[in-house]
C-alpha cells in the first residue's frame, strides 16, 4: 500500500494560514507526517532531498529535517540528494554526515566546475570522489 500525504495541492496560505507553502515547510510537514503514521522504523531509507535552488538554503532545510527524524527517534538510513546548483555541495553533506547519496543525469548535467558532463558514469566517478574525499575529512 502506498499512502501519499498531500500537504498543500494548488492551495495558497490566502487559502488557510498554516498551510505550508515554501520549500522548508513542506519538508517540515512531510517529516512530521512520517513521523504521525509511525512508518518511520519501517522505512528502508529516508529521503532528504530538499527543493531550494542554493546550497545554503536547502542545508538549512536539512538540518530542520533532521531534528524532526532525530526527535522521533527515527534511525532509517537517509540519502541525502540535491540537484543542479545543489548536486555537488549535499554530496559532499551526505559523506560527512554518513548519509547514502546519488547522482545522475537527472539530477545535474554539470561536474563540480561547471563542466558539461559526458554522461552518467563520469558524474558517478565524480561523485564518488567527492565522497572519499569529504569522509576522509571526518
Amino acid at each position: 500500500m502506498i499512502l501519499h500525504a498531500a500537504l498543500n495541492g494548488a492551495r495558497h496560505r490566502a487559502d488557510h494560514a498554516p498551510l505550508p507553502v515554501t520549500p522548508t515547510e513542506l519538508a517540515a510537514a512531510a517529516a512530521e507526517r512520517l513521523v504521525d503514521s509511525g512508518l518511520g522504523a519501517q522505512c528502508l531509507r529516508v529521503l532528504l532531498e530538499p527543493s531550494e535552488p542554493d546550497a545554503a538554503a536547502a542545508l538549512e532545510t536539512v538540518v530542520q529535517l533532521e531534528a524532526v527524524l532525530d526527535r522521533a527517534g527515527v534511525r532509517s538510513p537517509r540519502l541525502l540528494h540535491g540537484t543542479d546548483e545543489t548536486t555537488w555541495r549535499l554530496i559532499a553533506e551526505a559523506a560527512t554526515r554518513g548519509y547514502d547519496t546519488r547522482v545522475g543525469l537527472e539530477d545535474t548535467l554539470t561536474l563540480p566546475d561547471g563542466r558539461p558532463t559526458p554522461g552518467n558514469a563520469a558524474l558517478v566517478a565524480e561523485a564518488r570522489r567527492c565522497v572519499s574525499e569529504a569522509a576522509g575529512r571526518r
